[in-house]
């Protein structure tokens, strides 16, 4: 049975200016699941945000989480749904009566099934089914419907002579009190497919958008129409007919036009080893391609695609850039001319999973980011109307033993420089991570809030250091790291 617990948050100082960057991040021991990922975030009607995502346990143990944020990035409560089963969550949505739905995966009743999980508007959980065939099925994505209800698509995993594991796109049509009205599974049993994509269209269908494998090797784009009780109306598939470049589709939606555009990543194979693009794709309304072009670096991909209020498309993904794959951001016209890109540096590795423009003409965006070998983190962005994100990043640390602490308005200042603090609040001990730059002649002054210097350590070398409690009483602490003489980060620490 699902237990809810759920978790006051205090309230991070946000960054002044036009965007805030906001994240939290999860310390993770088990090696083999050792990342906290978010797919989607949504603004809602009050302003904020809700964000939903993953937290791993184990590796036959994961939970889903959903936050709550205010229209500052500020953290107002936080939810996480406590099985014993393996589940994760890939998209959220207000609904609406004010209270919020995700679509995911789990795999209770033994096999994988999709997941739709209906919450209130304070995030309890209302109801949670489940929705499956004889074999493993994996959402990736889900909409609300004109109706009410829902829809999911992703894709099931079979087997046959020819393959092991042999996938097909399915999709699942859910009425608003979470009962099937119909289901569907892509009709070309040859040739292995994923659904990742599904939004509803002008007329009440669907558009459904990912990939199919072609000769057993070869990634092609494949989209699908079907009608609202989920009939084929027409399919098309596009490729490398010479085999140069794989494709797959993440995100597809209908333009304004009643055309399709759709994001994904375009991988060649080389001599020199293989390499990718983010790839965008403009298809009319019967699906005939009007254009494909390619963005970004060699080691990208765009993995969500939203139309702004101005006819024009907005990308978000990852673009490697130097050792590093940063946050991408990418707007174009109508006809695919690049207007502007962003790579929005996180605290290292970083990539964008969904997108959204947001009522003051901005953009929102969820994802995921690396720390450390050990920390990994989902990501809350907030741009302005030109994909700008200033300041430092905020943490809120999510340990295994599902207790929430609160890192405290981190700022590193040195922008070599990647500092973690963890545990903070802490009891005894709490210790500050240096990445990237080693510190020498390092020094360390912990402040009470009024400003009187309480406690210092010099002559600091290496990359972690201990904060033992000692004398320290209850309460908040500033603290300031000085290395050769600059300022590299400020912050607050919690003793309880």
């Amino acid at each position: 049975m699902k237990k809810l617990i759920l978790f006051s948050v205090f309230s991070l100082a946000f960054i002044t200016g036009k965007a805030q960057v906001k994240s939290f991040t999860t310390d993770i021991n088990d090696s083999f699941y050792n990342n906290f990922q978010s797919f989607s975030l949504r603004q809602t009607s009050d302003g904020g945000y809700i964000q939903t995502g993953y937290v791993p346990l184990s590796q036959t143990i994961g939970n889903i989480y959903l936050i709550k944020l205010d229209a500052y990035g500020k953290k107002r409560w936080y939810h996480i749904i406590t099985d014993t089963f393996l589940e994760d969550s890939r998209t959220i949505r207000q609904t609406a009566d004010g209270g919020f739905a995700i679509g995911g995966s789990t795999d209770k009743n033994g096999n994988f099934d999709f997941l739709l999980d209906k919450f209130d508007s304070a995030g309890n959980l209302l109801w949670s089914k489940t929705y499956g065939t004889a074999n493993n099925v994996y959402a990736i994505s889900m909409q609300l419907t004109k109706d009410g209800g829902y829809i999911i698509a992703g894709y099931s995993e079979s087997s046959n002579t020819s393959f092991s594991t042999f996938d097909l796109g399915y999709v699942v049509k859910i009425n608003s009190k979470g009962n099937t009205t119909w289901t569907m599974t892509f009709d070309d049993t040859t040739n292995q497919s994923r659904a990742y994509s599904i939004s509803q269209t002008s007329d009440g269908g669907y558009i459904v958008g990912g990939y199919k494998v072609i000769d057993t090797l070869y990634n092609y784009v494949y989209i699908l129409k079907i009608d609202s009780n989920g009939k084929k109306t027409w399919d098309k598939t596009y490729g490398d007919p010479s085999h140069v470049f794989d494709f797959v589709l993440f995100s597809i939606i209908q333009a304004k036009d009643g055309s399709y555009i759709a994001t994904g990543k375009r991988e060649v194979d080389s001599t020199s080893g293989s390499s990718s693009n983010v790839f965008v794709f403009k298809a009319n309304s019967n699906g005939d391609s009007l254009w494909l072009k390619a963005y970004a670096g060699d080691s990208s991909a765009g993995r969500d695609i939203t139309q702004a209020k101005d006819g024009e498309y907005v990308v978000t993904g990852a673009n490697s850039v130097g050792i590093n794959d940063e946050v991408y951001l990418l707007k174009m016209s109508s006809s695919g001319i690049k207007r502007w890109e962003k790579n929005l540096p996180t605290v290292t590795d970083g990539t964008g999973s969904s997108i959204m423009q947001t009522t003051d003409g901005g953009y929102a965006l969820s994802g995921y980011q690396i720390i450390n070998s050990d920390y990994f983190g989902a990501l809350a962005i907030k741009t302005d109307t030109s994909g700008n994100v200033p300041g430092p990043v905020d943490t809120l640390y999510v340990p295994d033993n599902n207790s929430v602490n609160t890192g405290i308005s981190q700022s590193n200042i040195n922008p070599e420089s990647i500092i973690t603090l963890y545990p903070n609040p802490f009891n005894t001990q709490t210790t500050i991570y240096v990445k990237n730059i080693t510190l020498q002649q390092a020094s360390l002054s912990i402040y009470s809030l009024d400003g009187k210097e309480i406690n210092q350590v010099e002559n600091i070398s290496g990359n972690q250091i201990y904060i033992n409690r000692n004398n320290l009483s209850n309460g908040v602490y500033l603290y300031r790291l000085v290395n050769n003489g600059q300022v590299i980060s400020t912050g607050k620490i919690i003793v309880e």
